[in-house]
């Protein structure tokens, strides 16, 4: 029924417009906590359950039966359909829709459908068409104490004990509300520091996906990890970094808080 309709929308365009599918066929790494086997697409109370049915080899299937029913039902399409269904959405760059917005191969469209689950993350029914979604940045914090021995802690800066309080006051940042895409999110997705025995660690890195919505940019984000620092009362000197990026044209940001 999705495929069908969105091929009915697509023939009511002007004839001569430049039509874009997206999908991505990667999915995150299996984690544990699954009540049902991951690999085996297990169909249950009429939903499809496995490792990227929903983000988004459902997408991608919606897409080629877009395909499949516009070209059966519409004759007099003048314009142009591209669809891609890339690798590496999931990380760490994204490579799949990097490579295709480095060589231009999809400036010349006039609108595109990202079978994204969005409707999962805007508090709508599914299915829905979203127009537009939130933004993200993706960054690590590094924090640099200094080494003393175990026995001796007060001696030291333990930028570990640093990295989680930083984390905590992170958490509560005030997010942003927008009526359509709902809250911006902060979300700790790495932390890791120290291993040496009966040592101070005086080296820390946390890693942080932050969800944005309507109205944020890359100084905004910069104030807001400054002032979770300053309350926090860190002893660490920071390093803010952007993921890095092979695309081009895009603004990152690196500063340095502390010591």
């Amino acid at each position: 029924r999705s495929a069908q309709s969105v091929s009915a929308a697509a023939s009511d365009v002007d004839k001569r417009q430049v039509i874009y599918f997206n999908g991505h066929l990667d999915s995150v790494r299996l984690c544990s906590g699954w009540t049902v086997p991951p690999y085996d697409a297990m169909i249950k109370d009429g939903n499809m359950y496995g490792l990227g049915a929903l983000d988004m080899k459902s997408g991608c299937a919606v897409i080629m039966q877009v395909l499949a029913e516009f070209v059966k039902n519409i004759s007099d399409f003048r314009g142009k359909i591209v669809y891609h269904l890339v690798s590496d959405e999931e990380g760490p760059f994204g490579l799949g829709t990097t490579y295709l917005i480095n060589d231009r191969k999809i400036d010349t469209a006039d609108f595109a459908i990202i079978t994204e689950p969005s409707a999962g993350f805007a508090g709508v029914e599914s299915p829905s068409l979203s127009l537009g979604a939130r933004g993200g940045y993706n960054y690590k914090v590094k924090l640099y104490g200094k080494s003393s021995h175990a026995a001796a802690p007060e001696l030291g800066v333990n930028a570990l004990l640093d990295a989680a309080k930083l984390s905590c006051e992170l958490e509560k940042t005030d997010m942003k509300n927008d009526d359509r895409l709902t809250r911006g999110s902060h979300c700790l997705i790495s932390m890791s520091g120290g291993g040496q025995a009966c040592s101070v660690p005086d080296y820390a890195e946390i890693e942080i996906f932050r969800h944005t919505v309507t109205g944020g940019n890359i100084e905004t984000k910069k104030d807001e990890i400054k002032r979770a620092a300053e309350r926090a009362e860190l002893s660490s000197r920071l390093e803010i970094e952007p993921r890095s990026t092979p695309a081009e044209g895009f603004d990152l940001f690196l500063i340095t808080i502390g010591r």
